[in-house]
């Protein structure tokens, strides 16, 4: 992955995903933690390192309990018909988990995800990944962020425009599907202005190790008219005028003064 593309990634996905120092429930009842990052299982949660809780480095039973304290939370609001701690914002969450991860912590298992899914997808989907314009292995990786690294096998049609490098075929095919979940509508966005700039990358001839997101890349070849300021029309310039004879005349003036003259003779 391109380094402009790594360096870039806290300040894309965090807009999109948040950033969360305890564990919480997504909007599909999954906990998760950091930026996104699933732990629906305690072991998945004891697996990340640099928890935290009361100010010293927490145990694996911490974790354990933490997870289990606010599962059960959950259970006990889906139960009785309370509402769900997935319906709420985040911080309701809290006081159901005593551990902690520190920024340091998340930024390691955010940049620690990221290669994986990015080693992930180039094994098994797309071999020349490292060689995509940056722009797209940002979209790329914000599709496998949300969908999981495997998402290719289902975005079929995305996945074939990929291997070709066709980036305007990605844009068409990249939606996350938003039912449920209406906060995938600004990383659609977001995906979309990617490929759009890795498309003029490729038509220009421009380094693709560049990153042009959060700006538009401003090229020249796919000019699309129908986007296009309404500028003032160019007049098309008017037909020369015939070049004038003796006395002012044009030809064709000259000839049908002619034939005029011709009929007026007894």
């Amino acid at each position: 992955m391109h380094p402009a593309v790594i360096a870039a990634w806290h300040k894309f996905s965090e807009p999109l995903e948040g950033r969360v120092s305890h564990m919480y429930f997504d909007v599909k009842d999954l906990i998760t933690v950091g930026v996104g990052k699933l732990i629906s299982t305690p072991e998945m949660a004891i697996a990340v390192k640099g928890w935290v809780i009361d100010g010293r480095p927490a145990t694996d039973r911490d974790v354990r309990d933490a997870w289990l304290s606010l599962r059960g939370e959950e259970d006990r609001r889906l139960r009785t018909g309370e509402r769900p701690l997935k319906a709420l914002h985040y911080k309701y969450a809290a006081p159901y988990t005593r551990v902690r991860l520190p920024d340091t912590a998340i930024d390691a298992l955010v940049l620690a995800k990221l290669e994986d899914f990015t080693a992930h997808m180039q094994k098994n989907y797309f071999p020349d990944f490292a060689a995509w314009p940056a722009d797209a292995q940002l979209a790329a990786s914000s599709m496998a962020w949300a969908c999981g690294p495997g998402f290719p096998a289902t975005f079929k049609n995305f996945a074939r425009f990929a291997k070709v490098q066709d980036w305007l075929g990605c844009k068409a095919c990249c939606a996350i599907k938003t039912d449920g979940n209406p906060g995938v509508i600004p990383r659609n966005k977001a995906n979309v202005l990617c490929f759009e700039n890795a498309a003029e990358v490729a038509a220009n001839g421009w380094p693709v190790d560049e990153l042009h997101w959060p700006g538009r890349a401003e090229g020249t070849v796919l000019f699309d008219p129908a986007e296009a300021d309404t500028d003032p029309a160019v007049p098309h310039p008017s037909p020369p005028r015939p070049e004038p004879l003796a006395g002012g005349f044009s030809v064709a003036e000259a000839v049908v003064r002619d034939a005029l003259k011709d009929l007026s003779k007894p």
